[in-house]
Formats: C-alpha cells, sequence, structure tokens
C-alpha cells in the first residue's frame, strides 16, 4: 500500500480580496476554519403512487455552506475582523498550504463575536456566508 499524502492544515489562510485585482489581505493568527464545502436542496416529488411508497427526490439549489474563522482576539489588531464585519459583504479566499489551491467565494458577513474573556487565550469568530457559486480549485499563476 503506498504511502499517504494527507497533509495538516498549518499555514492555511484566510483572507479578503482587496481592490480589483487579485490580492487579498490574509487575516492574522487564524486558529480555525470550519464549515468549508457546498450543499444542495433535495426537494420532495413524492405522489401517491410513488414506487413501493417510498419518498422521491428531485435535486434542489445549491449554496455554500457558511463558514466560521477563529482567531485570537488581539483587541489592538481588530482592524481585519471588524472592517469585514462593517463592509458586510465581500470577495474571500481560503488558502490551502502550498498557495496552489484556493476556495474563493463572494460572501456576506453574517456573525461577529468575541469568545470568554478568561484565563485563557482571547478568542473572536467571523462567520461568512457564501452567495452564488464557490470554486475550490488551482490558484491562477499558480
Amino acid at each position: 500500500m503506498p504511502a499517504s499524502k494527507a497533509i495538516t492544515g498549518t499555514s492555511t489562510r484566510f483572507g479578503r480580496k482587496t481592490g480589483t485585482g487579485t490580492q487579498y489581505a490574509y487575516f492574522a493568527e487564524v486558529s480555525n476554519i470550519n464549515g468549508i464545502g457546498m450543499t444542495r436542496e433535495a426537494i420532495d416529488a413524492s405522489h401517491l403512487e410513488s414506487p413501493d411508497a417510498y419518498n422521491e427526490f428531485i435535486a434542489g439549489m445549491k449554496t455554500g455552506k457558511p463558514v466560521t474563522i477563529t482567531l485570537n482576539f488581539v483587541p489592538a489588531a481588530t482592524s481585519d475582523v471588524t472592517d469585514a464585519f462593517a463592509t458586510g459583504s465581500g470577495e474571500f479566499r481560503i488558502l490551502f498550504p502550498g498557495g496552489t489551491v484556493a476556495f474563493d467565494f463572494t460572501g456576506i458577513v453574517t456573525d461577529f463575536g468575541l469568545g470568554d474573556v478568561s484565563n485563557d487565550k482571547m478568542t473572536a469568530t467571523l462567520t461568512v456566508q457564501p452567495s452564488g457559486k464557490p470554486t475550490l480549485g488551482l490558484v491562477a499563476g499558480a
């Protein structure tokens, strides 16, 4: 059996597009990115004569799953997160280790929150709901 080619998520980055080019401002001290993916509605098309009395479904609309980013909260350096929330929408990129594959999407920032303030490290979360078709693929020019 060949050796695994699995890797960790270390060095993955989350950024918001700046201007009209292909430049992204990457957020500092991201510790977790959760929810990356897509889903599709299953529309019930069952009827009184559905075979063997089983529900039937047809494919519906597709949606990007909400992406939640957790960061180390540094009170003096919160502008990336608060600006993203204040703006409300933008173009975002999750750049995977190696910098050649990315998950790109236009999204609406739906939530910003601070974690517990305690003797543990302080955290902040930002949730972005993709709007339209996200893409997962090779980065142009990589």
